[in-house]
């Protein structure tokens, strides 16, 4: 598009959201190889749990030949026999994600577990000379996700943190106009992650059947069992997650540093205020205001308040972004 005096900044800028719309990835059949895929050049996958987030991974992999799937652990064996279900009859699967890793007929693991078991499945995989895809958030704590940056690279393994908003052109298209100046000198970034739920004061009752409770907790201390700790509902305990700011906060917070410039640092500092829930059930953050203070970048504050998404507000306008829009102000 060609500017012109008569162009108002608002209109241009409303102009090149709408542009943003251009494919992002190129087929094979682009490339001249009509979507083939020869025998030895497929990756054999091998998935470390297989709940609800494995298996949307699983429909995404689906849509690529070069993917086929060898594998899986859970410690629900009804989980394991979903995944038999998907795969087929007399796919192996196991108790243990270790037997996974054994197998030499595996290139790398899919790691989908609950956050707590995440830096121990990716060390022992790094270890085991696989490569990795793990979802999001990385780790629990930032001395785990060093260990974990150094167990990959002394394996000189391939590895990828799940962050999907990254291939979405909207929150791509967002921060490339952010950083290319179109809301001039950016002032501060504001990111909407909604509150976390009250809750999990259920009883404890006795573990199902098929569910090896003492595997799933893992390192985390031993607690009697309940429905409200356990799969979905691990991530409002931070025994083995960090509530809406590792949930939502991991998406957003790192569309804030992709746009802010700072992927290969971080705050400097972080305070803020927050309310918790009553003793004895959930005890992660309801709401919510961070404020993060970076050296030589725009200050990030995160909130448990707002329509969720993402604000980049600079001299000359704002930008807003979502999963569901991207607009200008």
């Amino acid at each position: 598009m060609a500017i012109t005096q008569e162009t108002g900044r608002r209109d241009f800028m409303k102009t090149m959201i709408k542009a943003g719309t251009a494919p992002l990835v190129i087929s094979a059949a682009t490339l001249g190889r009509g979507g083939a895929v020869a025998a030895n050049d497929r990756i054999a996958l091998g998935f470390v749990a297989f709940g609800s987030r494995a298996g949307q991974l699983l429909n995404d992999f689906r849509r690529h030949p070069q993917a086929h799937y060898v594998a899986a652990a859970d410690v629900d064996a009804g989980r394991r026999w979903n995944f038999v279900k998907e795969i087929g009859e007399g796919t192996p699967t196991f108790n243990d994600y270790r037997h996974v890793l054994d197998r030499s007929d595996i290139d790398a693991v899919v790691i989908a577990t609950p956050d707590h078991w995440h830096a121990a499945a990716i060390i022992d995989s790094a270890q085991a000379g696989k490569d990795i895809y793990c979802e999001k958030p990385l780790t629990l704590t930032i001395d785990e996700g060093k260990q974990c940056v150094k167990a990959v690279r002394n394996a000189g393994r391939v590895f990828q943190t799940g962050s999907q908003q990254r291939s979405d052109w909207k929150f791509r298209h967002a921060c490339e106009l952010v950083r290319n100046g179109y809301i001039g000198d950016l002032k501060q970034i504001d990111t909407y992650i909604g509150e976390g739920p009250t809750g999990g004061h259920d009883p404890n009752v006795g573990v199902p059947p098929g569910l090896d409770w003492d595997r799933w907790l893992g390192q985390a201390p031993m607690v009697p069992y309940r429905v409200t700790r356990c799969h979905y509902e691990f991530r409002w305990w931070y025994a083995y997650s960090g509530g809406k700011l590792t949930d939502w906060g991991a998406h957003h917070n790192d569309i804030a540093q992709w746009g802010n410039g700072t992927e290969e640092t971080g705050p400097i500092s972080a305070e803020g205020t927050a309310t918790f829930p009553e003793p004895g059930g959930y005890d992660t953050a309801i709401t919510f205001d961070i404020r993060f203070e970076y050296k030589d970048a725009a200050p990030v504050i995160c909130h448990s308040t707002g329509d969720n998404g993402i604000k980049f507000t600079g001299t000359k306008g704002e930008i807003f972004v979502s999963r569901s829009e991207i607009k200008s102000s």
